[in-house]
Order: structure tokens, then sequence, then C-alpha cells
């Protein structure tokens, strides 16, 4: 089995999870016991902590089309199961922290899994070795820039998680987590806390010439909750199957609506060979072509994302 036949497999999986529908309100059937403890510095940590606890109100981008409980609100909340700890942006502390122990503390608060992003290069090094201390098997670092745990760094703390026994994964965009078998207890946040690799399904209404989307029902969302904004300013939309262009310009729309969201970097990222928020994007593009079975133009998508480019 390839990768791709893999990748494949997991999101069939998660398709199978009970979702929510988009413009229907609902009661809350998203449930864990799993404790998580996030560590973050700047504004994306606090976008992925605002789509977790799903503070009414947080999503602001829909301006006057919100439907309020008809899209996120009321239908979950993992406030009760989070721990945060706010570290000083990266502009704050010195170029050096030979303690960083001394900023982050010697042992986390009880949980399951740590997520991680925005923060100083000498406090992600540290991270394997204060998890070990304090009993937790799993690290998670959601990168949206080249300057956050670039390669060398991302390589050193995979290392050390290795030799301690933790799970480690570090998702560039964070929209491309995916569960790994490998990886029980990542695959079982993404599982449980609906977020990662955008997953979609939709229902349309077909006539010979159009088809219009009369149903979204979100499975899980990228980390920073922009797959909720999509699905909702998807809703009733029409593709004129006769009309060549037509699937482009939905594509032009959700990458509209994806940059409209997302914060992710506008720097050329050697490691992507392309710009974070180009790889989210296409990402986005790829969940809504997914879901409507467009084959031809999914596989032109990912390719176009795939492909290096030049700076």
């Amino acid at each position: 089995m390839n990768n791709n036949d893999e990748k494949g497999n997991e999101l069939i999986e998660l398709m199978t999870l009970p979702g929510f529908t988009i413009g229907e309100e609902s009661v809350n059937i998203w449930q864990t016991n799993m404790k998580i403890c996030m560590i973050i510095s700047g504004n994306y940590g606090e976008k992925i902590l605002e789509n977790l606890i799903n503070r009414t109100g947080h999503c602001k981008v829909c301006s006057t089309k919100c439907i309020g409980k008809k899209c996120k609100y009321g239908k979950y909340s993992f406030a009760e199961n989070i721990s945060v700890i706010k570290i000083p942006s990266i502009y704050e502390l010195p170029e050096i922290i030979e303690e960083p122990e001394q900023i982050i503390g010697e042992k986390l608060p009880k949980a399951d899994i740590v997520i991680a992003t925005g923060l100083h290069n000498d406090i992600y090094l540290a991270l394997p070795e204060i998890l070990q201390n304090s009993g937790i098997k799993a690290l998670l670092i959601l990168r949206k820039s080249p300057q956050d745990a670039p390669l060398g760094v991302s390589k050193e703390v995979e290392g050390k998680c290795k030799e301690f026994g933790i799970e480690f994964d570090n998702p560039k965009p964070p929209c491309l987590l995916t569960p790994k078998k490998e990886k029980p207890i990542i695959t079982k946040f993404i599982r449980e806390y609906r977020v990662g690799i955008p997953v979609i399904k939709v229902k349309t209404a077909k006539n010979k010439e159009k088809i219009k989307i009369r149903k979204i029902e979100l499975k899980t969302s990228a980390p920073c909750g922009a797959t909720w904004y999509i699905a909702r300013m998807l809703l009733n939309y029409e593709i004129n199957l006769k009309n060549d262009k037509s699937i482009s310009k939905l594509c032009e729309y959700v990458a509209s609506l994806n940059q409209s969201y997302c914060i992710a970097s506008t720097a050329h990222d050697y490691e992507l060979g392309d710009t974070v928020i180009h790889w989210a994007t296409y990402i986005a593009m790829e969940n809504v072509l997914r879901a409507l079975n467009f084959k031809e133009k999914l596989e032109e998508v990912t390719k176009e994302r795939t492909r290096r480019k030049l700076i």
C-alpha cells in the first residue's frame, strides 16, 4: 500500500465520524475525555484556542451573514479539557534562552498531549524533556510560517521525542495533519477534537445543467476553524456543469474564502517550495473538490500544490 492509499483510507475513516450540518442547530455530539495542554505564543495559537473553545462571537468573518447556532456556535466546546500556557513572543525573549524551564515550567499540567505553536526555538528544544518529566506522551507542533520550528529544530525535537518514547508530528500547514496508525495519541486528538486535515460531506441538488450545494456536514476542520467559514459560505452555491470554467470559479471562490480567514505566512517556505498560505489554500480547495467528487480537478490542484515554485 502506498502513501496515497493510506491517506485515502485515513480520510475515509474521518468521513465516518458523526459531524455537524451547517445550516441546522444541533446538540453537542462531540465529546472527549482527552486532556490537552496548549503552549502558545501569538495570534495563531489564539485562533486555534478560540476554535476549540468555540466561544460565542469569536468568529467574526461572516459579519452580517453569520447564522450563529446554525453554523458552529453551541454545537461543541472543549474548554474544560484544555490547559493553556501563554509564552511571550520571540521578539520579547532573548535570542538565546539558557534555561527555558524558567519560562515554561519544569512540569506541565496533566495532559495526554501538548499542542505547541509560535514558540522560541530554545523552548521547542526543551519540550521533549519537559514532557518526559510531566508524563505526557505526545507532542504536536502546528507550524504556520517558515520561522516556526524550522527544519533543523523540528528534526532535533523529533529525535529527542523518539528517544523519550513521545509521539511527534509537526504538520506545515497545520491543516495537513492526518491520522496515522503509528501515532495513536495524535490520531485520537484529530478524531475527538475534530481538527487537522479538513473533511466535509456534501449533498447536492442536480439537474441537467447545474448542481447546487444544499447541505454540508463538517467532519473535521482546519485547526484555525477556517473550514466552518468556507462551509457556511458554500451553502446554496451553484456549479454549472455545462460551463468548463465553473469548477475553476468554484476553486477561486474557495481560495478567496480561505485567504480571508487564514493567517498562515505569505513568505516563501523552503520545505514546501511555496508559501504556507498557498498550501493551506490548496488543501481547502482539495477538501471541497473531494466532497463533490470532482476527481480530475482534485488531481490537478493536488499536483499544483506539491509542485515546487521558484522565488
